[in-house]
Protein backbone atom coordinates (compact mmCIF):
# COMPACT_ATOMS: atom_id res chain seq x y z
CA UNK A 1 0.00 0.00 0.00
CA UNK A 2 1.36 3.45 -0.86
CA UNK A 3 2.96 5.55 1.79
CA UNK A 4 0.57 7.51 3.91
CA UNK A 5 -2.39 5.30 2.99
CA UNK A 6 -2.90 4.26 6.61
CA UNK A 7 -3.75 7.81 7.63
CA UNK A 8 -7.30 8.35 8.78
CA UNK A 9 -9.18 11.13 6.99
CA UNK A 10 -9.28 14.48 8.68
CA UNK A 11 -11.58 17.35 7.93
CA UNK A 12 -9.18 19.90 9.36
CA UNK A 13 -6.59 21.82 7.39
CA UNK A 14 -3.43 19.73 7.74
CA UNK A 15 -0.89 22.16 6.30
CA UNK A 16 1.02 25.00 7.95
CA UNK A 17 2.79 28.20 7.13
CA UNK A 18 6.34 28.83 8.32
CA UNK A 19 6.10 32.60 8.19
CA UNK A 20 2.35 33.24 8.23
CA UNK A 21 2.53 35.01 11.58
CA UNK A 22 4.67 37.91 10.30
CA UNK A 23 3.07 40.92 8.64
CA UNK A 24 5.62 40.72 5.81
CA UNK A 25 4.20 37.38 4.75
CA UNK A 26 0.71 38.85 4.22
CA UNK A 27 -0.19 40.81 1.10
CA UNK A 28 -3.56 42.56 0.87
CA UNK A 29 -5.33 43.33 -2.41
CA UNK A 30 -8.71 44.70 -3.37
CA UNK A 31 -10.30 41.95 -5.45
CA UNK A 32 -10.32 42.53 -9.19
CA UNK A 33 -9.35 40.65 -12.32
CA UNK A 34 -5.99 42.41 -12.40
CA UNK A 35 -5.34 41.82 -8.70
CA UNK A 36 -6.17 38.11 -8.97
CA UNK A 37 -3.87 37.69 -11.92
CA UNK A 38 -1.15 39.63 -10.14
CA UNK A 39 -1.09 37.36 -7.07
CA UNK A 40 -1.30 34.15 -9.14
CA UNK A 41 1.03 34.90 -12.06
CA UNK A 42 4.45 36.04 -10.85
CA UNK A 43 7.00 37.79 -13.04
CA UNK A 44 8.96 34.53 -13.21
CA UNK A 45 6.18 32.66 -15.01
CA UNK A 46 4.41 35.54 -16.78
CA UNK A 47 5.91 34.58 -20.13
CA UNK A 48 4.76 30.97 -19.78
CA UNK A 49 1.05 31.64 -19.38
CA UNK A 50 -0.98 29.77 -22.00
CA UNK A 51 -4.50 30.42 -23.35
CA UNK A 52 -5.68 27.47 -21.24
CA UNK A 53 -4.28 29.14 -18.10
CA UNK A 54 -6.03 32.37 -19.03
CA UNK A 55 -9.28 30.41 -19.35
CA UNK A 56 -8.92 29.08 -15.81
CA UNK A 57 -8.01 32.50 -14.40
CA UNK A 58 -11.01 34.08 -16.10
CA UNK A 59 -13.28 31.34 -14.79
CA UNK A 60 -11.97 31.78 -11.23
CA UNK A 61 -12.41 35.54 -11.43
CA UNK A 62 -16.02 35.21 -12.58
CA UNK A 63 -16.64 32.52 -9.95
CA UNK A 64 -15.27 34.67 -7.11
CA UNK A 65 -17.16 37.69 -8.42
CA UNK A 66 -20.37 35.70 -8.12
CA UNK A 67 -19.41 34.91 -4.52
CA UNK A 68 -19.01 38.63 -3.82
CA UNK A 69 -15.25 38.63 -3.17
CA UNK A 70 -13.86 42.05 -2.21
CA UNK A 71 -10.59 41.29 -0.39
CA UNK A 72 -7.63 39.01 -1.13
CA UNK A 73 -5.05 38.09 1.52
CA UNK A 74 -2.01 36.38 0.01
CA UNK A 75 -0.30 34.23 2.66
CA UNK A 76 3.35 33.69 1.69
CA UNK A 77 5.71 30.98 2.90
CA UNK A 78 2.86 28.47 2.91
CA UNK A 79 3.63 24.74 2.95
CA UNK A 80 0.89 22.75 1.26
CA UNK A 81 0.94 19.05 2.15
CA UNK A 82 -0.26 17.89 -1.27
CA UNK A 83 2.34 19.89 -3.16
CA UNK A 84 5.05 19.00 -0.63
CA UNK A 85 4.58 15.30 -1.39
CA UNK A 86 4.84 16.04 -5.11
CA UNK A 87 7.88 18.23 -4.50
CA UNK A 88 9.67 15.52 -2.53
CA UNK A 89 8.81 12.83 -5.09
CA UNK A 90 9.86 14.73 -8.20
CA UNK A 91 10.56 18.48 -8.23
CA UNK A 92 13.25 18.41 -5.52
CA UNK A 93 15.42 16.25 -7.81
CA UNK A 94 15.16 18.48 -10.87
CA UNK A 95 18.14 20.54 -11.97
CA UNK A 96 15.99 23.67 -11.95
CA UNK A 97 15.62 24.88 -8.34
CA UNK A 98 11.86 24.70 -7.88
CA UNK A 99 10.64 26.24 -4.65
CA UNK A 100 8.81 24.16 -2.08
CA UNK A 101 6.83 27.02 -0.55
CA UNK A 102 3.47 28.05 -1.96
CA UNK A 103 1.26 31.11 -1.61
CA UNK A 104 -2.25 30.62 -0.24
CA UNK A 105 -4.83 33.16 -1.38
CA UNK A 106 -7.71 33.79 1.03
CA UNK A 107 -10.88 35.48 -0.22
CA UNK A 108 -13.36 37.50 1.82
CA UNK A 109 -16.66 39.18 0.96
CA UNK A 110 -15.98 41.91 3.53
CA UNK A 111 -13.65 44.78 2.56
CA UNK A 112 -10.87 45.59 5.01
CA UNK A 113 -7.33 46.94 4.88
CA UNK A 114 -4.17 45.38 6.24
CA UNK A 115 -4.19 47.76 9.18
CA UNK A 116 -7.80 46.96 10.02
CA UNK A 117 -7.13 43.21 9.81
CA UNK A 118 -4.10 43.44 12.11
CA UNK A 119 -6.11 45.55 14.54
CA UNK A 120 -8.82 42.87 14.61
CA UNK A 121 -6.18 40.21 15.31
CA UNK A 122 -4.65 42.14 18.22
CA UNK A 123 -7.56 43.86 19.92
CA UNK A 124 -10.72 43.08 18.02
CA UNK A 125 -13.61 41.71 20.01
CA UNK A 126 -15.55 38.59 19.20
CA UNK A 127 -18.04 40.51 17.09
CA UNK A 128 -15.38 42.01 14.79
CA UNK A 129 -13.61 38.68 14.43
CA UNK A 130 -16.91 36.97 13.72
CA UNK A 131 -17.55 39.42 10.86
CA UNK A 132 -14.25 38.43 9.27
CA UNK A 133 -14.87 34.73 9.78
CA UNK A 134 -18.42 34.90 8.39
CA UNK A 135 -17.18 36.70 5.26
CA UNK A 136 -14.66 33.97 4.43
CA UNK A 137 -15.16 32.49 0.93
CA UNK A 138 -12.30 29.99 0.73
CA UNK A 139 -8.75 29.73 -0.58
CA UNK A 140 -6.58 28.89 -3.58
CA UNK A 141 -3.06 27.48 -3.19
CA UNK A 142 -0.70 28.88 -5.84
CA UNK A 143 2.11 26.45 -6.62
CA UNK A 144 5.61 27.62 -7.68
CA UNK A 145 5.40 25.77 -11.01
CA UNK A 146 5.83 27.12 -14.54
CA UNK A 147 2.24 26.58 -15.73
CA UNK A 148 0.22 24.37 -13.35
CA UNK A 149 -0.19 27.18 -10.85
CA UNK A 150 -3.59 26.36 -9.34
CA UNK A 151 -3.07 23.89 -6.51
CA UNK A 152 -5.47 22.75 -3.80
CA UNK A 153 -8.51 24.99 -4.03
CA UNK A 154 -11.44 25.10 -1.62
CA UNK A 155 -14.11 27.69 -2.44
CA UNK A 156 -17.72 28.03 -1.45
CA UNK A 157 -20.13 26.92 -4.18
CA UNK A 158 -21.68 29.64 -6.26
CA UNK A 159 -25.01 31.03 -5.08
CA UNK A 160 -27.91 28.92 -6.32
CA UNK A 161 -29.31 30.00 -9.63
CA UNK A 162 -32.79 29.61 -11.04
CA UNK A 163 -32.16 25.96 -11.85
CA UNK A 164 -31.78 25.14 -8.12
CA UNK A 165 -28.47 23.27 -8.21
CA UNK A 166 -28.21 20.34 -5.81
CA UNK A 167 -24.66 19.84 -4.47
CA UNK A 168 -24.74 16.85 -2.10
CA UNK A 169 -21.02 16.05 -2.20
CA UNK A 170 -19.71 18.89 -0.05
CA UNK A 171 -17.72 18.47 3.15
CA UNK A 172 -16.37 20.83 5.81
CA UNK A 173 -12.82 22.14 5.48
CA UNK A 174 -11.36 23.99 8.46
CA UNK A 175 -8.87 26.73 7.67
CA UNK A 176 -6.52 28.64 9.99
CA UNK A 177 -5.11 32.07 9.25
CA UNK A 178 -3.15 33.95 11.92
CA UNK A 179 -5.02 32.17 14.69
CA UNK A 180 -8.46 32.68 13.16
CA UNK A 181 -10.33 29.43 12.53
CA UNK A 182 -12.71 29.49 9.57
CA UNK A 183 -14.64 26.80 7.75
CA UNK A 184 -15.83 26.24 4.20
CA UNK A 185 -18.43 23.81 2.85
CA UNK A 186 -16.94 22.69 -0.44
CA UNK A 187 -15.08 19.94 -2.29
CA UNK A 188 -11.37 20.31 -3.02
CA UNK A 189 -10.21 21.04 -6.57
CA UNK A 190 -6.85 21.45 -8.24
CA UNK A 191 -5.34 21.77 -11.68
CA UNK A 192 -3.38 18.85 -13.14
CA UNK A 193 0.35 19.40 -13.42
CA UNK A 194 0.91 16.54 -15.97
CA UNK A 195 3.94 15.40 -13.95
CA UNK A 196 2.62 13.99 -10.68
CA UNK A 197 -1.06 14.23 -11.57
CA UNK A 198 -2.90 14.02 -14.88
CA UNK A 199 -6.62 14.78 -15.08
CA UNK A 200 -7.65 11.25 -14.02
CA UNK A 201 -5.33 11.41 -10.99
CA UNK A 202 -6.88 14.71 -9.93
CA UNK A 203 -10.34 13.22 -10.41
CA UNK A 204 -9.53 10.29 -8.12
CA UNK A 205 -7.99 12.68 -5.59
CA UNK A 206 -11.15 14.80 -5.50
CA UNK A 207 -13.44 11.77 -5.21
CA UNK A 208 -11.44 10.31 -2.34
CA UNK A 209 -11.66 13.61 -0.47
CA UNK A 210 -15.36 12.99 -0.04
CA UNK A 211 -15.43 9.17 -0.13
CA UNK A 212 -12.77 9.15 2.59
CA UNK A 213 -15.05 11.17 4.84
CA UNK A 214 -18.08 8.97 4.07
CA UNK A 215 -16.38 5.60 4.52
CA UNK A 216 -13.41 6.44 6.81
CA UNK A 217 -10.87 5.48 4.16
CA UNK A 218 -7.59 7.26 3.30
CA UNK A 219 -7.37 10.60 1.51
CA UNK A 220 -4.10 10.23 -0.39
CA UNK A 221 -1.91 12.88 -2.04
CA UNK A 222 -1.82 13.09 -5.87
CA UNK A 223 1.67 11.57 -6.00
CA UNK A 224 0.47 8.58 -3.95
CA UNK A 225 -2.43 8.05 -6.36
CA UNK A 226 -0.12 8.17 -9.38
CA UNK A 227 2.23 5.63 -7.79
CA UNK A 228 -0.67 3.39 -6.72
CA UNK A 229 -2.05 3.37 -10.27
CA UNK A 230 1.18 1.77 -11.50
CA UNK A 231 2.58 1.74 -14.99
CA UNK A 232 0.40 2.44 -17.98
CA UNK A 233 -1.07 -0.30 -20.16
CA UNK A 234 1.98 -0.24 -22.43
CA UNK A 235 4.41 -0.67 -19.57
CA UNK A 236 5.61 2.92 -19.55
CA UNK A 237 6.77 4.85 -16.50
CA UNK A 238 4.27 6.12 -13.96
CA UNK A 239 6.10 9.42 -13.30
CA UNK A 240 5.96 11.81 -15.13
CA UNK A 241 2.25 10.98 -15.41
CA UNK A 242 0.69 11.66 -18.79
CA UNK A 243 -2.68 10.00 -18.21
CA UNK A 244 -4.37 7.15 -16.38
CA UNK A 245 -6.53 4.69 -18.26
CA UNK A 246 -9.68 3.18 -16.75
CA UNK A 247 -7.77 0.14 -15.48
CA UNK A 248 -5.30 2.38 -13.63
CA UNK A 249 -8.10 4.49 -12.15
CA UNK A 250 -9.67 1.32 -10.79
CA UNK A 251 -6.32 0.10 -9.46
CA UNK A 252 -5.73 3.39 -7.64
CA UNK A 253 -9.19 3.35 -6.06
CA UNK A 254 -8.66 -0.21 -4.78
CA UNK A 255 -5.29 0.78 -3.31
CA UNK A 256 -7.04 3.09 -0.87
CA UNK A 257 -9.67 0.74 0.48
CA UNK A 258 -12.56 1.23 -1.96
CA UNK A 259 -13.95 -0.65 -4.95
CA UNK A 260 -14.57 0.91 -8.38
CA UNK A 261 -18.15 0.47 -9.59
CA UNK A 262 -17.77 0.62 -13.36
CA UNK A 263 -20.53 1.45 -15.87
CA UNK A 264 -20.05 1.65 -19.63
CA UNK A 265 -22.01 4.54 -21.08
CA UNK A 266 -24.13 3.19 -23.91
CA UNK A 267 -27.70 3.33 -25.11
CA UNK A 268 -28.76 0.73 -22.52
CA UNK A 269 -27.52 2.64 -19.47
CA UNK A 270 -29.95 5.08 -17.79
CA UNK A 271 -27.17 7.55 -17.19
CA UNK A 272 -29.16 10.29 -15.43
CA UNK A 273 -30.79 7.92 -12.91
CA UNK A 274 -27.45 6.16 -12.31
CA UNK A 275 -25.66 9.41 -11.50
CA UNK A 276 -28.55 10.59 -9.33
CA UNK A 277 -28.61 7.37 -7.29
CA UNK A 278 -24.97 7.73 -6.16
CA UNK A 279 -24.75 11.53 -6.00
CA UNK A 280 -27.76 11.60 -3.68
CA UNK A 281 -25.66 9.75 -1.11
CA UNK A 282 -23.04 12.50 -1.34
CA UNK A 283 -20.66 10.33 -3.37
CA UNK A 284 -18.86 12.02 -6.31
CA UNK A 285 -18.71 10.14 -9.61
CA UNK A 286 -15.91 10.15 -12.19
CA UNK A 287 -17.04 10.50 -15.80
CA UNK A 288 -14.56 9.40 -18.44
CA UNK A 289 -15.33 11.22 -21.66
CA UNK A 290 -14.03 11.93 -25.11
CA UNK A 291 -13.68 15.57 -25.98
CA UNK A 292 -14.70 16.75 -29.43
CA UNK A 293 -11.60 16.77 -31.61
CA UNK A 294 -9.46 16.09 -28.58
CA UNK A 295 -8.13 13.47 -26.17
CA UNK A 296 -10.02 11.58 -23.51
CA UNK A 297 -10.74 13.44 -20.31
CA UNK A 298 -12.00 12.85 -16.76
CA UNK A 299 -14.48 15.02 -14.85
CA UNK A 300 -15.67 14.67 -11.25
CA UNK A 301 -19.45 15.10 -11.10
CA UNK A 302 -20.58 16.41 -7.70
CA UNK A 303 -24.00 17.94 -8.32
CA UNK A 304 -26.98 18.22 -10.63
CA UNK A 305 -30.11 20.15 -11.53
CA UNK A 306 -33.51 18.63 -12.26
CA UNK A 307 -36.28 19.87 -14.50
CA UNK A 308 -39.47 20.47 -12.53
CA UNK A 309 -42.08 17.74 -12.76
CA UNK A 310 -45.02 18.25 -15.06
CA UNK A 311 -48.32 18.92 -13.33
CA UNK A 312 -49.69 15.62 -12.03
CA UNK A 313 -52.90 14.24 -10.62
CA UNK A 314 -53.28 14.12 -6.85
CA UNK A 315 -55.64 11.19 -6.48
CA UNK A 316 -55.21 7.60 -7.57
CA UNK A 317 -57.70 6.04 -9.95
CA UNK A 318 -58.26 2.50 -8.73
CA UNK A 319 -59.30 1.40 -12.20
CA UNK A 320 -57.16 -1.27 -13.79
CA UNK A 321 -55.51 0.13 -16.90
CA UNK A 322 -56.66 -0.94 -20.34
CA UNK A 323 -54.71 -3.58 -22.22
CA UNK A 324 -53.26 -0.97 -24.58
CA UNK A 325 -52.03 1.06 -21.61
CA UNK A 326 -50.51 -2.03 -20.01
CA UNK A 327 -48.24 -2.45 -23.00
CA UNK A 328 -46.78 0.99 -22.33
CA UNK A 329 -44.93 -0.15 -19.23
CA UNK A 330 -42.53 2.78 -19.18
CA UNK A 331 -40.57 3.16 -15.96
CA UNK A 332 -39.52 6.70 -15.21
CA UNK A 333 -36.92 7.82 -12.67
CA UNK A 334 -36.16 11.12 -10.96
CA UNK A 335 -32.77 11.13 -12.69
CA UNK A 336 -34.49 11.21 -16.09
CA UNK A 337 -35.29 14.87 -15.37
CA UNK A 338 -31.63 15.79 -15.01
CA UNK A 339 -30.90 18.90 -17.09
CA UNK A 340 -27.44 19.92 -15.85
CA UNK A 341 -24.43 18.45 -14.09
CA UNK A 342 -21.93 20.25 -11.87
CA UNK A 343 -18.40 19.02 -11.68
CA UNK A 344 -14.73 19.75 -11.12
CA UNK A 345 -13.07 20.03 -14.52
CA UNK A 346 -9.36 20.57 -14.04
CA UNK A 347 -9.17 22.26 -17.44
CA UNK A 348 -11.75 24.88 -16.44
CA UNK A 349 -12.36 25.12 -12.68
CA UNK A 350 -14.48 23.93 -9.74
CA UNK A 351 -18.25 23.35 -9.86
CA UNK A 352 -18.47 23.90 -13.60
CA UNK A 353 -22.05 23.76 -14.87
CA UNK A 354 -22.42 21.38 -17.80
CA UNK A 355 -25.54 21.53 -19.92
CA UNK A 356 -26.69 18.05 -20.87
CA UNK A 357 -28.98 16.68 -23.53
CA UNK A 358 -30.11 13.10 -23.75
CA UNK A 359 -30.19 11.24 -27.03
CA UNK A 360 -28.91 8.19 -28.83
CA UNK A 361 -26.41 7.62 -31.58
CA UNK A 362 -25.90 4.62 -33.78
CA UNK A 363 -24.77 2.00 -33.33
CA UNK A 364 -23.29 2.18 -29.81
CA UNK A 365 -22.62 5.82 -29.17
CA UNK A 366 -23.17 7.76 -25.93
CA UNK A 367 -26.61 8.64 -24.69
CA UNK A 368 -25.52 12.02 -23.42
CA UNK A 369 -23.45 15.00 -24.41
CA UNK A 370 -22.03 17.42 -21.87
CA UNK A 371 -21.52 21.01 -22.90
CA UNK A 372 -19.53 23.20 -20.53
CA UNK A 373 -17.58 26.35 -21.19
CA UNK A 374 -15.77 26.00 -24.53
CA UNK A 375 -15.62 22.21 -24.29
CA UNK A 376 -18.01 19.46 -25.35
CA UNK A 377 -17.66 15.93 -24.00
CA UNK A 378 -19.17 12.59 -24.95
CA UNK A 379 -19.13 10.31 -21.87
CA UNK A 380 -17.84 6.78 -22.38
CA UNK A 381 -17.59 5.39 -18.83
CA UNK A 382 -18.48 6.29 -15.24
CA UNK A 383 -16.53 5.11 -12.19
CA UNK A 384 -17.94 5.23 -8.67
CA UNK A 385 -15.52 4.73 -5.73
CA UNK A 386 -17.71 2.58 -3.52
CA UNK A 387 -17.26 0.89 -0.14
CA UNK A 388 -16.39 -2.79 -0.58
CA UNK A 389 -19.38 -4.05 1.40
CA UNK A 390 -21.82 -2.38 -1.00
CA UNK A 391 -22.32 -5.25 -3.43
CA UNK A 392 -25.80 -4.70 -4.86
CA UNK A 393 -25.51 -2.28 -7.77
CA UNK A 394 -27.97 0.29 -9.03
CA UNK A 395 -28.59 -1.78 -12.15
CA UNK A 396 -29.34 -4.86 -10.02
CA UNK A 397 -32.10 -2.89 -8.28
CA UNK A 398 -33.74 -1.26 -11.29
CA UNK A 399 -33.51 -4.27 -13.61
CA UNK A 400 -34.43 -7.09 -11.25
CA UNK A 401 -36.76 -5.61 -8.63
CA UNK A 402 -38.29 -2.32 -9.78
CA UNK A 403 -39.98 -3.75 -12.93
CA UNK A 404 -42.17 -6.35 -11.16
CA UNK A 405 -43.22 -3.87 -8.47
CA UNK A 406 -43.89 -1.18 -11.04
CA UNK A 407 -45.87 -3.57 -13.24
CA UNK A 408 -48.29 -4.36 -10.41
CA UNK A 409 -48.57 -0.92 -8.83
CA UNK A 410 -49.17 0.90 -12.12
CA UNK A 411 -52.49 -0.96 -12.49
CA UNK A 412 -54.07 1.58 -10.17
CA UNK A 413 -53.11 4.76 -11.98
CA UNK A 414 -54.64 6.17 -15.14
CA UNK A 415 -51.98 8.87 -15.54
CA UNK A 416 -48.60 7.84 -16.90
CA UNK A 417 -46.63 10.03 -14.50
CA UNK A 418 -45.37 7.56 -11.93
CA UNK A 419 -41.75 8.19 -11.00
CA UNK A 420 -39.23 6.18 -9.00
CA UNK A 421 -36.77 7.90 -6.67
CA UNK A 422 -33.92 5.39 -6.16
CA UNK A 423 -31.02 6.34 -3.87
CA UNK A 424 -28.13 4.61 -2.16
CA UNK A 425 -28.25 5.51 1.55
CA UNK A 426 -26.74 4.96 4.94
CA UNK A 427 -29.27 3.22 7.17
CA UNK A 428 -28.63 5.84 9.86
CA UNK A 429 -29.69 8.59 7.43
CA UNK A 430 -32.80 6.62 6.50
CA UNK A 431 -33.84 6.17 10.13
CA UNK A 432 -32.94 9.74 11.03
CA UNK A 433 -35.36 10.95 8.35
CA UNK A 434 -38.18 9.26 10.30
CA UNK A 435 -37.53 11.10 13.59
CA UNK A 436 -39.30 14.10 14.99
CA UNK A 437 -42.50 15.54 13.70
CA UNK A 438 -41.85 14.78 10.04
CA UNK A 439 -44.79 12.59 9.13
CA UNK A 440 -43.66 11.49 5.72
CA UNK A 441 -45.55 8.63 4.10
CA UNK A 442 -45.05 6.06 6.87
CA UNK A 443 -47.56 5.74 9.69
CA UNK A 444 -46.35 6.20 13.27
CA UNK A 445 -46.46 2.42 13.77
CA UNK A 446 -44.34 1.76 10.67
CA UNK A 447 -41.93 4.57 11.58
CA UNK A 448 -41.35 3.09 15.02
CA UNK A 449 -40.99 -0.45 13.64
CA UNK A 450 -38.45 0.78 11.11
CA UNK A 451 -36.40 2.68 13.71
CA UNK A 452 -36.28 -0.36 16.02
CA UNK A 453 -35.59 -2.94 13.34
CA UNK A 454 -31.95 -3.92 12.64
CA UNK A 455 -30.78 -2.99 9.14
CA UNK A 456 -27.51 -3.37 7.20
CA UNK A 457 -25.26 -0.32 7.16
CA UNK A 458 -26.12 0.48 3.53
CA UNK A 459 -29.47 0.27 1.77
CA UNK A 460 -31.09 1.11 -1.53
CA UNK A 461 -34.31 3.04 -1.00
CA UNK A 462 -36.82 3.22 -3.88
CA UNK A 463 -39.88 5.46 -3.49
CA UNK A 464 -42.65 5.40 -6.09
CA UNK A 465 -44.29 8.81 -6.45
CA UNK A 466 -47.43 9.88 -8.26
CA UNK A 467 -47.27 13.61 -8.49
CA UNK A 468 -46.08 14.87 -5.13
CA UNK A 469 -47.42 11.88 -3.21
CA UNK A 470 -45.37 8.82 -2.25
CA UNK A 471 -47.52 5.78 -3.00
CA UNK A 472 -45.05 2.97 -2.22
CA UNK A 473 -41.56 2.28 -0.93
CA UNK A 474 -39.15 -0.62 -1.32
CA UNK A 475 -35.95 -0.98 0.73
CA UNK A 476 -33.13 -3.28 -0.41
CA UNK A 477 -30.05 -4.65 1.35
CA UNK A 478 -27.14 -2.99 -0.46
CA UNK A 479 -24.69 -5.46 1.10
CA UNK A 480 -26.50 -8.36 -0.61
CA UNK A 481 -25.93 -9.51 -4.20
CA UNK A 482 -27.89 -9.82 -7.43
CA UNK A 483 -28.94 -13.51 -7.24
CA UNK A 484 -30.04 -13.30 -3.61
CA UNK A 485 -33.31 -11.91 -2.27
CA UNK A 486 -32.24 -8.41 -1.14
CA UNK A 487 -35.72 -7.03 -0.39
CA UNK A 488 -35.94 -5.81 3.22
CA UNK A 489 -39.40 -4.28 3.07
CA UNK A 490 -42.14 -3.27 0.62
CA UNK A 491 -44.79 -0.83 1.81
CA UNK A 492 -47.81 0.76 0.12
CA UNK A 493 -48.98 4.12 1.45
CA UNK A 494 -52.04 4.85 -0.66
CA UNK A 495 -55.26 3.54 0.94
CA UNK A 496 -57.13 2.84 -2.31
CA UNK A 497 -54.15 0.97 -3.75
CA UNK A 498 -53.83 -1.04 -0.54
CA UNK A 499 -57.45 -2.20 -0.76
CA UNK A 500 -57.06 -3.12 -4.41
CA UNK A 501 -53.88 -5.10 -3.77
CA UNK A 502 -55.49 -6.97 -0.89
CA UNK A 503 -58.09 -8.36 -3.29
CA UNK A 504 -55.58 -9.29 -5.97
CA UNK A 505 -52.93 -10.79 -3.70
CA UNK A 506 -55.44 -12.89 -1.75
CA UNK A 507 -56.42 -14.82 -4.88
CA UNK A 508 -53.91 -17.66 -5.51
CA UNK A 509 -55.10 -18.10 -9.07
CA UNK A 510 -53.87 -14.61 -9.92
CA UNK A 511 -50.20 -15.38 -9.30
CA UNK A 512 -49.55 -15.94 -13.01
CA UNK A 513 -51.36 -12.70 -13.79
CA UNK A 514 -49.11 -10.85 -11.34
CA UNK A 515 -46.00 -12.16 -13.03
CA UNK A 516 -47.42 -11.18 -16.41
CA UNK A 517 -48.19 -7.66 -15.22
CA UNK A 518 -44.74 -7.38 -13.73
CA UNK A 519 -43.38 -7.07 -17.31
CA UNK A 520 -41.74 -9.46 -19.69
CA UNK A 521 -38.44 -10.97 -18.68
CA UNK A 522 -38.75 -9.97 -15.01
CA UNK A 523 -40.33 -12.87 -13.20
CA UNK A 524 -40.70 -12.15 -9.52
CA UNK A 525 -40.24 -14.82 -6.82
CA UNK A 526 -43.26 -15.82 -4.78
CA UNK A 527 -41.63 -14.27 -1.69
CA UNK A 528 -41.94 -10.78 -3.22
CA UNK A 529 -45.70 -11.19 -3.56
CA UNK A 530 -46.03 -12.70 -0.08
CA UNK A 531 -44.05 -9.78 1.39
CA UNK A 532 -46.25 -7.33 -0.48
CA UNK A 533 -49.36 -9.17 0.70
CA UNK A 534 -48.12 -9.09 4.32
CA UNK A 535 -47.50 -5.37 4.00
CA UNK A 536 -50.92 -4.44 2.64
CA UNK A 537 -52.59 -6.72 5.18
CA UNK A 538 -50.87 -4.90 8.02
CA UNK A 539 -48.56 -7.70 9.18
CA UNK A 540 -45.28 -6.26 7.93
Amino acid sequence: MPSGSDKKPSISDSTASRSGSTTESLRFEVFSRTALRGVVVTDEVAGLVTPAMNLRLNYLHDYLSDLGATTIIAEGGYIDADYLEDFAAYYARCFHPYARDCVRLHFFSRPFSKEEFLSILLSGGRKRKRLVIKSYLGFIVVRPLPQALIGRTVLQPRPRRKDAAVLPCLRTYRVHLCGLEMSVQSLAYQEQDTVMAACATVSVWTCLHKAGELFSTPMPRPSEITKAAGHDANGGRSIPSHALDVRQICTAIRAFGLEPELYDVNNDLPLGPTLYAYLSMGLPVIIGAKRDNGPRHAIVVNGYSLRPRAKSNTEADVEVMSSSQKEQNIIRFVGDRMCALYGHDDQVGPFVRHEISFGTTEPDGPVLEIRGSVFRYSPTVIVVPIYHKIRLTFLDVIRNWIPPLHGVLRMFFSANDLEWDVQLMFTNDYKASLHGKAKGALSEQHRLETMLRPYPRFIWRAILRWGVDAVAEAVFDATSFARAYPVISVRVFNREVTVGLQKILSAPELKDVLNELASKGHEAPDKLWSDLAASVNGSA
